[in-house]
């Protein structure tokens, strides 16, 4: 893994200039003796609560610079950072020189340290060992002769080899570039050299990705740039991707660990950077229209995971936040909420959310279901499908057991049982219900497809008795009633309110309700929740009443949710909205980059002032569900069918 940095010198004097630039990286208090070719390691230290060290992983770093026929490049392997004498020393020789000696800092055997390295650059490396309370730091320095009038560059890089991510009880991965650079953590030279020689291919290879959007005339400077700059948390979210076990247990019989065409390994990412729940499911259904649009693979190693863990059974109980009531970790048959966190073993033991009972969520079933469905939409991949289906049936087996009264639709219970896990709904809502409906759709789509016609003849009909109750119960005129409550909040506007219907239109299937009702109720939600709140600018408000008031029912009907006003946006791009919801996203955007200074930690969601909550969040990559709205026509590899 590298960081590379370059920087340009301008010379507008009349006359040439020497100009030196220099780039040291602190080490730990201490470095573990060992005779390391590239870079200088140290073991990265898992303690007990006793303070025990219990696991040692190797790491390495190096930082180098790259040498060019205009540069010098010297170095210092090891000096004491902490030492006012070292680090005082070290800016005299770069001050006076714009070079650096490594005479008279601390003792290196290495065969680089001379301070004119090979041509090609130089990775800074040795072997040293800090005194107690100290820390050691390497540096390179780079100078370059300017000539007046002209520009130099010059080139720097930071690389680190941690081959192993351990998790606090112990579970360890191998990190997936080892595959290619190799487990034993001595690799960080090879890393850099590697980012010396490359990095104007990458550079080019990004911008090559990027031009096709970044050179689009049809679409709006402020959507391209937030399209791209969103995907930064694909690899920020505390992002893993893994290439086996690393802790000599055995893969397991997981269907997301067996190598087969396509393999990549298990991909994971953080629901957000305060929320430390990997793959967080209810908020991935938004999120991953990223994934499988930029890397189809990653998402169908996601997909098998969740699949996988559906299937499992965590028979301990343990308590509910919100009630105070014991309750299963882990039913099986119930689509799991996240697939762990850091601080236990992940794709282990799943679930690490107790605020509700998750086995009892409505929405999270329907959301495997669409997702799976979309995801073969995009690749075309049958296998995958059909590895998949007896875990769509096992999931919608146990969902419709929440089908209370026998009309066709799940029944929310009263609480908070959905991805908006304050705001409860009872009996019919259209979120859940306009979710379950669309997973009915897509559902007998899956079984025509696999040969399977009683299947798929099975969910046809309850695809349409869902679809009647769900007009009949919800449909007020002009919108889609929040739920069937006696609550305040039941003529709500919900701008989620056509979740199901969006989704459906994205895999293909035309949509989960008439078009015109669809115009109306998106019309609704932008007249209502995104005109009416704050300065109108702001994307859309979860909740609105039918006099123009916001839903304050709880905390979340207050709020509007950066990728739920995405979602929103895209729903209003698949039904020709196409001024609706640039509108809509725009709000987003100038909230993000402009007026909240919120960007590269989009939050999950901002108040009528502004504030947030949740940074640097997962549910915005849902941007890129706009994307697809606007060119499923073109890229899907298979039509989807319409009921």
């Amino acid at each position: 893994m590298t960081d590379e940095r370059a920087t340009t010198q301008s010379n507008e004097n009349g006359e040439c200039r020497l100009v030196g630039v220099t780039l040291k990286h602190d080490h730990v208090t201490r470095v573990k003796e060992s005779n390391i070719p590239e870079g200088v390691k140290y073991d990265n230290h898992i303690k007990k609560p006793n303070g025990d060290v219990e696991f040692r992983d190797p790491m390495c770093f190096a930082v180098g610079a790259k040498q060019s026929r205009d540069t010098t490049v010297t170095s210092i392997p090891s000096w004491e950072s902490s030492s006012t004498e070292h680090a005082t020393r070290l800016w005299k020789q770069f001050s006076d020189h714009g070079e650096l000696n490594p005479g008279g800092f601390l003792p290196s055997s290495s065969s680089s340290s001379s301070s004119h390295p090979p041509s090609g650059g130089a990775a800074v490396h040795g072997e040293a060992v800090s005194r107690p309370g100290t820390k050691i730091a390497a540096a390179v320095a780079n100078k370059v002769r300017v000539p007046a009038g002209e520009k130099r560059t010059l080139v720097f890089v930071l690389s680190w080899d941690v081959p192993v991510a351990r998790f606090a009880l112990g579970t360890a991965y191998y990190r997936r570039y080892t595959r290619f650079y190799g487990r034993t953590g001595t690799c960080a030279g090879a890393l850099a050299r590697d980012a010396m020689v490359h990095y104007r291919d990458w550079d080019r290879m990004i911008q090559d990705w990027q031009h096709p959007i970044a050179s689009s005339p049809d679409l709006p400077d402020w959507y391209k740039m937030a399209l791209l700059n969103e995907v930064y948390y694909v690899a920020d979210g505390g992002s893993m991707w893994t290439d086996g076990r690393a802790d000599g247990h055995p893969e397991g019989d997981s269907p997301a660990t067996i190598e087969r065409e396509g393999y990549m390994g298990q991909f994971a990412y953080l629901e957000g950077q305060e929320y430390l729940m990997y793959n967080t499911y209810d908020v991935h259904f938004y999120a991953s229209f990223a994934l499988i649009q930029l890397w189809p693979h990653l998402e169908l190693g996601l997909q098998r995971d969740i699949a996988a863990a559906t299937m499992m059974d965590h028979v301990e109980e343990w308590d509910l936040i919100s009630t105070g009531k014991m309750a299963p970790r882990k039913v099986k048959g119930a689509v799991p909420h996240d697939m762990g966190n850091p601080g236990e073993h992940p794709w282990t033991m799943v679930n690490s959310y107790n605020i509700q009972d998750i086995s009892r969520w409505k929405d999270l079933p329907s959301k495997f279901v669409l997702q799976v469905y979309r995801d073969y939409v995009i690749t075309g991949d049958d296998t995958f499908l059909r590895d998949m289906w007896p875990v769509v049936v096992e999931a919608l087996e146990k969902l419709s057991t929440f089908d209370t009264d026998g009309d066709g639709i799940v029944d929310n219970e009263g609480f908070p049982d959905q991805t908006y896990d304050t705001w409860s709904a009872t009996g019919c809502s259209s979120y859940c219900g306009g979710l379950y409906v669309a997973s009915l759709q897509a559902a007998c789509a899956i079984a025509e497809h696999l040969g399977q016609p009683e299947e798929a003849n099975k969910y046809r009909l309850a695809y349409q008795k869902g679809q009647e109750t769900l007009d009949a119960k919800l449909w007020t005129g002009k919108y889609y009633r929040y739920d069937c409550s006696a609550s305040s909040h039941r003529e709500s506007i919900m701008a989620d309110q056509l979740a199901g219907h969006w989704y459906s239109h994205a895999c293909g299937l035309g949509g989960i309700v008439p078009k015109d009702k669809a115009i109306s109720a998106l019309k609704t939600v932008y007249e209502y929740n995104v005109l009416k709140f704050g300065d109108g600018g702001m994307g859309a408000v979860n909740g609105m009443r039918p006099n123009g008031k916001v839903d304050t029912t709880c905390l979340q009907s207050s709020e509007v949710w950066t990728g739920t006003s995405y979602a929103v946006a895209a729903a209003m791009l698949q039904d020709g909205l196409m001024e609706e919801g640039f509108s809509t996203a725009r709000g987003i955007v100038d909230g993000t980059y402009s007026k909240f200074g919120y960007m590269f930690q989009t939050p999950e969601a901002w108040d009528v002032r502004g504030n947030y909550r949740a940074y640097a969040y997962m549910r915005p990559l849902a941007i890129w569900a706009m994307h697809w709205a606007m060119n499923k026509d073109k890229t899907s590899k298979r039509e989807g069918c319409c009921y």
